[in-house]
């Protein structure tokens, strides 16, 4: 039996624009092998939740990572764009690098009304809307981006937009 997963790209809301570079579902089909996931280092600190999971900060990553996924699993998350991170998470990027950090350790009983509010979602992308809307609500306080980070990275991070508003499916073997 193979591993079937898929992983799928979108812009995020006119509202996160600033702050976030994309909105992705990441899934393993029921059915199908444990897929390990081991995403590349891009220096952009992430948002994930595993729907009916707490969500959890990703800092920027020096080395590769590796994630195991059960068949079932649905992942969705927003991956920050370059000097946004500290605007959202509330602290320096640097003291999450290379960390995966339970998001109730940051942000306490909001963090677990987002990851209910994710659970509740009928579908994929609307847990992934709900996530994103979690943020947006975050943003009220919020202090603007890095405009140095975000100038010296420039398009060259803005994959959705690159590729369009919705990437086709990845199925990705890997060993």
């Amino acid at each position: 039996m193979a591993s079937t997963q898929t992983y799928r790209e979108r812009r995020p809301t006119s509202e996160l624009g600033r702050y976030a570079m994309c909105v992705f579902v990441q899934q393993v089909l029921p059915g199908s092998e444990t897929y390990t996931h081991r995403p590349v280092p891009n220096g952009s600190a992430e948002l994930l939740c595993e729907v009916g999971a707490m969500p959890r900060v990703v800092g920027p990553q020096t080395g590769p990572l590796e994630h195991t996924l059960t068949p079932g699993t649905t992942v969705v998350g927003v991956r920050f764009n370059p000097g946004a991170a500290p605007s959202v998470l509330g602290l320096p990027a640097s003291e999450v690098v290379d960390l995966s950090v339970g998001a109730d350790e940051l942000w306490g009983r909001s963090a677990v009304a987002l990851g209910e509010a994710v659970a509740a979602a009928t579908s994929p992308w609307e847990a992934a809307a709900r996530l994103e809307a979690g943020i947006a609500g975050r943003l009220a306080d919020a202090t603007e981006p890095d405009p140095i980070a975000i100038e010296a990275c420039g398009p060259t991070h803005d994959h959705a937009a690159y590729y369009g508003p919705l990437l086709p499916a990845r199925r990705l073997p890997r060993g």
